[in-house]
């Protein structure tokens, strides 16, 4: 089990004196050692007590919108960033105090891993370079790689240099290195990025399997909610590096079932009076044009007693040809909570 006990970490950045010209080219001098000596400390909070518990077997998805710390939570954990303060155990093991101990059970993959590998061999040399390091030798060595190339379709390409792939080739081939070892916590940071669609859907249920069939334990980061609802036994919520909301994703869900979402399916003239039911009846509501005049409304309400008054209206502006209401998803669901907070 991986346990996280009230993670802390900040950064350290150096506001500058940044003046917008020098007022003349031989005072610019002056200038630079005014930014020098004039840049004042300032600490940026990234992680705030973050606490969480992961088992065997299970994925947890961490989400949270830009610079919420899904990222340096994930480094804290892979031994890549040291917290200020809490604790992080793997098993038994301290993972702050005695990493070395574990290392080769953990495996971090991040968004752009690709960019770590060297450009000029080819992807089967890159792998073999790793799985050398992993302490592989020989035909076993040689084994590991061919089938890591082979489960993510890379085979066909295992000459190629990773600076003549496409990106998503790229990412498949970070992604190769999770089936170079056996690792117990495999720590992922957006993996999917830049897959095609069948791509990541293969992903996902390889995966689902290395936690369940495997008993594996996953965490993952992703700003793509629907990857969290298939994938995840547990989500934690992240806002400006605080935990907003932790537990089983069907908890999550009953906290805002008093949500209601109404998806309707409207043919309107004019689109300026959907911006007025916004600011009428306070409501959110995302929409696709599905050919000329019709939209898909997903109108995102405080509770169920709105939905005669929006239908009201929007049979008013409008024309309603297929109407349902039903609870959120958890995207909608996170829009919801980074919209209040």
């Amino acid at each position: 089990m991986l346990v996280v006990k009230n993670l802390t970490k900040k950064y350290v950045i150096y506001e500058g004196f940044y003046p917008e010209y020098a007022p003349n080219q031989y005072f610019s001098w002056i200038v630079n050692i005014m930014a020098l000596t004039k840049r004042k400390k300032k600490f940026i909070e990234a992680l705030c007590n973050v606490s969480f518990k992961c088992r065997r077997g299970e994925i947890l998805g961490i989400v949270g919108p830009n610079g919420s710390g899904k990222s340096t939570l994930l480094r804290c954990i892979a031994g890549i960033l040291r917290p200020d303060s809490g604790e992080i155990f793997l098993e038994e093991f301290d993972l702050i105090n005695d990493f070395d101990k574990i290392k080769g059970k953990i495996v971090y993959i991040s968004a752009l891993q690709w960019r770590s590998y060297e450009w000029e061999l080819s992807c089967y040399d890159n792998l073999m370079f790793l799985a050398k390091l992993m302490g592989f030798k020989g035909n076993e060595a040689q084994e590991k790689v061919l089938n890591a190339l082979k489960n993510f379709e890379l085979i066909k390409y295992k000459d190629y240099p990773p600076r003549k792939l496409s990106t998503g080739l790229r990412q498949r081939l970070a992604l190769a290195r999770l089936t170079l070892s056996d690792p117990l916590l495999l720590l992922l940071d957006e993996p999917t990025l830049g897959l095609d669609m069948v791509s990541a859907n293969s992903f996902r249920k390889y995966i689902k399997n290395l936690a369940k069939a495997e008993n594996k334990i996953i965490v993952l980061a992703s700003h793509n909610l629907k990857e969290i609802e298939l994938l995840c036994d547990k989500v934690l919520f992240l806002k400006k590096g605080k935990p907003i909301y932790y537990g089983e994703l069907k908890d999550i869900k009953k906290l805002f079932k008093n949500i209601t979402v109404l998806e309707v399916d409207l043919k309107v003239d004019n689109y300026s009076k959907l911006i007025e039911l916004k600011d009428k009846l306070e409501i959110y509501y995302d929409f696709n044009h599905l050919n000329t005049g019709i939209c898909n409304l997903k109108i995102l309400l405080k509770n169920k007693h709105q939905v005669n008054n929006v239908l009201e209206y929007l049979n008013k502006i409008g024309e309603v040809f297929y109407q349902v209401v039903r609870g959120p998803s958890l995207e909608e669901v996170y829009y919801h909570v980074y919209r209040e907070i």
